[in-house]
């Protein structure tokens, strides 16, 4: 487990499992709290909240499967991920869409596009 805290962050995980969780902004107004997070190759479980996070992940070889997710929490901030996270969930009042920006590398695919145009 590799956690952050307030400030500008960069975690990087390994090879192997690892759950990044992102420092959430704090009320200092020079912190914009601009975290990078950067995953290695395994099922990685990334964590973020009320700031301006973006999120790498290498592919991995063809013959292997894996499923990163990103758990999005908080009503403020930037999210922006790399092609290869699968899962992206919605947490409390992110789930909402209260102030919150989602952008990716590439275009959504098709279903998860119409899903954020509703």
């Amino acid at each position: 487990m590799l956690n952050g805290s307030n400030g500008d962050d960069t975690i990087n995980g390994g090879a192997g499992n690892d759950t990044i969780t992102a420092g959430a902004a704090s009320a200092v107004p020079a912190d914009d709290n601009l975290n990078a997070l950067n995953g290695g190759a395994g099922l990685n479980i990334y964590n973020v909240t009320n700031s301006t996070d973006t999120i790498t992940d290498p592919p991995v070889s063809a013959l292997a499967v894996e499923r990163d997710t990103v758990n999005l929490g908080g009503t403020s901030g930037t999210l922006t991920v790399g092609n290869n996270i699968e899962i992206i969930n919605l947490l409390g009042f992110a789930a909402a869409n209260l102030g919150v920006t989602l952008s990716r590398e590439q275009p959504w695919p098709p279903p998860v596009r119409a899903m954020l145009e509703q």
